[in-house]
């Protein structure tokens, strides 16, 4: 049952030709940043893209880490400063709050600017942000080595939410400006509906492009933690309608209850990118 490597690529290769973009889940630990390191060196013109805090990228090819955009062979790597871009947008938001009240401005402007990073849903956002900058970007294929599970299904969980939302928002503001205008108070154009609007074409382009032109690879190691967690996800992804396969990495035995993994990638002490 065991794949050596060039047959791993060859089913990878196979499985590649019908996606633009990639997707490595699991568990931290078990081998997504190889594995995906391992696929972009396969293709000619492809993105290689880190949404790990901790970049294992640059560690792994011994690049330089306080760069974010850098060339490995024929690959582009993106390693984005999240810490960075967290702080960015929490300084943009407490800008916003102190706008709207004049009072945490003369109070508490440093308290807030402090906290604003450690906030649920700001790390999130500024990850949201980087996979809808990239996806659309010019390259053959694009792929992400995303973070530890939890926090990678609250990312795409996020997608499908925020599309049902802002869909929501979208029908109901049109029905009040449909009831303002048998009142006569019909305005030419309205700011909050091209809010809406904007954010709804935005889920609308990228989803698709999610469920249609995506696969998600699980990869998990032979131990029980791991195994269970791709079950979890497997579940995740199934229930969302995404397109994934299975892969057992750093396997050193075969076994019967390995046949539902899609590639098993043998224990090897150090890959030769």
């Amino acid at each position: 049952m065991k794949k050596s490597i060039k047959e791993f690529l060859y089913i990878i290769d196979k499985l590649s030709q019908n996606y633009k973009y990639f997707f490595f889940l699991g568990k931290g630990g078990v081998g997504k940043t190889t594995l995906s390191i391992l696929l972009s060196q396969h293709f000619k013109n492809a993105l290689l893209i880190s949404l790990d805090p901790a970049h294992n990228i640059s560690d792994i090819l011994n690049l330089d880490i306080k760069k974010e955009h850098k060339n490995y062979k024929e690959t582009q790597i993106y390693e984005p400063d999240i810490d960075k871009l967290i702080i960015k947008r929490s300084i943009e938001i407490a800008k916003n709050f102190e706008k709207i009240s004049p009072l945490i401005s003369i109070f508490e402007p440093v308290a807030i600017r402090e906290n604003l990073p450690y906030l649920p849903g700001i790390e999130e956002e500024v990850i949201l942000e980087i996979i809808f900058d990239t996806i659309d970007k010019n390259y053959d294929k694009i792929i992400f080595d995303m973070p530890p599970t939890g926090f990678s299904l609250r990312i795409i969980n996020l997608i499908f939410l925020r599309k049902k939302i802002f869909n929501f928002l979208y029908k109901q503001r049109k029905k009040i400006l449909t009831l303002r205008k048998v009142k006569g108070e019909e305005k030419k154009d309205d700011r909050i509906l091209g809010k809406i609007k904007k954010e709804k074409e935005k889920y609308d382009r990228i989803l698709p492009k999610i469920k249609n032109n995506s696969i998600f690879f699980i990869v998990s190691v032979p131990q029980k933690p791991s195994l269970l967690e791709s079950e979890r996800i497997k579940k995740f992804l199934k229930k969302r309608k995404l397109k994934f396969k299975r892969i057992l990495n750093m396997s050193e035995k075969e076994h019967e209850s390995l046949k539902e993994f899609d590639l098993i990638v043998p224990y090897i002490e150090k890959f030769d990118f």
